[in-house]
């Protein structure tokens, strides 16, 4: 789930209008994107005091054999 749409080239924080939207413990994922591909991603999540902290974004292969 993106917070934001559209293309940008820097992804400070979240859209403060974003704040009213989220909620508390969901993770949301915003992507800038170019000519079709993803060129940066950053995750927030709203903390208790209702502001966006940023969150580390790992990502893993759901399909590697054991």
């Amino acid at each position: 789930m993106s917070l934001s749409t559209g293309c940008v080239l820097c992804i400070d924080e979240p859209y403060k209008g974003d704040r009213w939207l989220a909620w508390l413990e969901y993770s949301y994922i915003i992507a800038s994107v170019s000519q079709g591909n993803v060129v940066e991603m950053q995750c927030w999540r709203l903390n208790v005091q209702y502001q966006f902290e940023s969150e580390m974004i790992q990502v893993t292969d759901c399909h590697a054999k054991n």
